[in-house]
């Protein structure tokens, strides 16, 4: 419960600049880069913040439907991450079955 309530906190104290750099993000990545949807969009941390990632940097963020940020991001628990996102997102969006 500890480290749940400290990614909570961390969450909280968000930099004042994180809702500019998100939007910017978004406009420049306006799809989910695993599965290309282009609602629900979340801006996921490649490397998370309390691991050292750096918050503002556009290298380290990747535009995730709210779906692939549980799944791709997070492999199914939000207490983990994937290092491999990117790579593993792409090898996604080139699989996607399209209907």
């Amino acid at each position: 419960m500890f480290r749940w309530l400290s990614q909570a906190v961390e969450v909280l104290s968000r930099s004042g600049k994180w809702k500019t750099v998100r939007l910017r993000h978004l406009e420049k990545e306006p799809i989910c880069q695993a599965c290309l949807k282009d609602d629900d969009l979340e801006v996921h941390h490649i490397l998370p913040v309390h691991a050292g990632g750096d918050e503002l940097s556009p290298e380290n963020l990747i535009t995730l439907c709210h779906h692939c940020h549980f799944c791709v991001g997070h492999a199914c628990s939000w207490t983990s991450w994937r290092p491999d996102v990117v790579s593993l997102a792409s090898a996604l969006r080139r699989s996607a079955v399209m209907r």
